[in-house]
């Protein structure tokens, strides 16, 4: 006698994805897993909010914040 009987049994995935995983970042926004979110001025920001702050800094600015040199150019003589 076989009491090894082959399951009928077999497994189903959910019907429902899982929730992907994410956090509010401190400009409210949702940051996805993979995603980077920023520090910025003790806040935290996501891609977004972070593209925006760059975009809203004129070139000057944006060179200081990078440790970049930079010349305003003139045609004064120094």
């Amino acid at each position: 006698m076989n009491i090894y009987k082959p399951s009928s049994y077999t497994y189903e995935p959910p019907i429902t994805p899982p929730e992907p995983y994410s956090v509010i970042a401190g400009c409210g926004c949702e940051v996805y897993e993979g995603e980077t979110m920023v520090e910025w001025d003790d806040k935290t920001l996501c891609p977004d909010h972070f593209r925006d702050k760059i975009n809203e800094m004129d070139v000057t600015e944006l060179a200081i914040h990078l440790h970049c040199d930079y010349t305003t150019v003139s045609r004064e003589r120094r």
